[in-house]
């Protein structure tokens, strides 16, 4: 036995040990949170996700982001693409709270690493919580209202305090505008959600809550028309005090405001605005620009993205199309319906419906002259749900 212990080495270890770094290399364990892992997963999640099965898919990538953390950080760029392929299969499964969720963190990781101006990207956020909001997602609206004003007051704080010329204020507080609106038709939680203006604030009470969330709504609804209309006479103000006067754009604002007040009723107030419009095209001095194109036709409020959403019908609706005429009044209101086509023809419900819209429809009258005329034969068609 000690003879063959002695003679092993001189036979065996050699040829062994010229081949050990290789195999060393070839065989080396790896960390469980080694970076090579993250393309293993990636991949593996990426066929999950190509096969349809995007809950597993969703294990992969929430492991992939783990890896990527712990390898490169909390809130590094390369996180951005897989939480957007977390949002694709959540999107896919219809996991619509934990795709709120994920919104979030994309928004404040691409802010984080905008390279320009970040309008873009509150806008987009924006977005997503008006849909959400209008899709009836949740069980506190409001939430997602005061998400849309919080995105655009933490934009224009930043602005403020960063000194930046006060016309890229401008975006921010029209999208701010969009969620006033939205505000101001606000039914509560118990009730849909109401797309058509019917007047004053309404007084439905909203879902009973005790947070500070509730507290800060309850104060926006109160002071709801006193908002939009600060909001847009600082735009006016901002546009004013530019060294070189943008006329098409006081022009828009001054018109927004006044779609603002008569959609308050404040009819006085809103036709002031228009003819305040109306001459700042026709004293400019400029034979090209006319004043009537700012009025074409009348123009159903609010001229807005504010009650629009990418959102499938609701199943339990029926859908209809129609074309009707009618004229407007000099202070807005909707006179003299008649249907020329409705589809479907003998559903009563589908005509009561749309007349209903129309009467509670407020428009933007037209203007000739500098003038506030009633309009006649105006012919739109309208598919809804009803």
């Amino acid at each position: 036995m000690r003879r063959l212990r002695t003679a092993l080495p001189a036979c065996i270890l050699l040829p062994v040990l010229a081949a050990a770094p290789a195999c060393a290399q070839a065989v080396r364990p790896f960390s469980a949170y080694d970076p090579v892992r993250v393309d293993a997963v990636l991949a593996e999640a990426g066929a999950l996700r190509a096969a349809g099965r995007h809950r597993d898919a969703l294990r992969g990538y929430r492991r992939a982001i783990h890896l990527t953390r712990i390898n490169e950080g909390l809130d590094t760029p390369v996180q951005i693409g897989l939480l957007e392929r977390v949002l694709e299969s959540q999107l896919a499964l219809g996991l619509r709270e934990a795709a709120d969720g994920t919104q979030e963190n994309l928004y404040r990781l691409r802010l984080r690493h905008a390279a320009g101006p970040a309008e873009r990207l509150a806008a987009a956020y924006s977005d997503w919580k008006r849909e959400r909001y209008l899709g009836g997602a949740g069980t506190a609206g409001y939430r997602s209202l005061l998400a849309m004003i919080d995105v655009h007051d933490e934009a224009l704080a930043a602005l403020r305090s960063a000194g930046e010329d006060g016309v890229a204020e401008v975006p921010h507080l029209y999208h701010r505008l969009e969620a006033e609106y939205l505000v101001s038709t606000y039914a509560g939680e118990n009730s849909p959600v109401t797309h058509v203006h019917s007047g004053g604030v309404g007084l439905a009470d909203y879902q009973t809550a005790t947070d500070l969330d509730a507290d800060r709504f309850r104060r926006l609804r109160k002071h709801n028309f006193r908002n939009g209309r600060e909001l847009l006479e600082r735009v006016i103000a901002i546009l004013e005090a530019q060294p070189e006067r943008d006329v098409e754009a006081l022009a828009a604002a001054r018109i927004a405001l006044g779609d603002w007040y008569l959609w308050w009723y404040r009819r006085g107030r809103a036709l002031e605005n228009y003819r305040e419009a109306w001459s700042l095209y026709a004293d400019d001095g400029d034979p090209a620009t006319d004043p009537a194109a700012l009025f074409p036709g009348p123009r159903e409020l609010p001229d807005a993205n504010s009650f629009s959403t990418g959102r499938a019908p609701d199943p339990y609706q029926q859908p209809a199309r129609a074309r009707v005429r009618f004229s407007v009044s000099r202070l807005g209101e909707v006179r003299d319906i008649e249907f020329l086509e409705l589809e479907p023809g003998d559903a009563p419900g589908a005509r009561s419906a749309l007349y209903q819209l129309l009467k509670n429809y407020r428009f933007r009258p037209l203007l000739r002259d500098g003038e506030v005329v009633a309009a006649s034969d105006v012919v739109r068609q309208y598919r809804y749900h009803y």
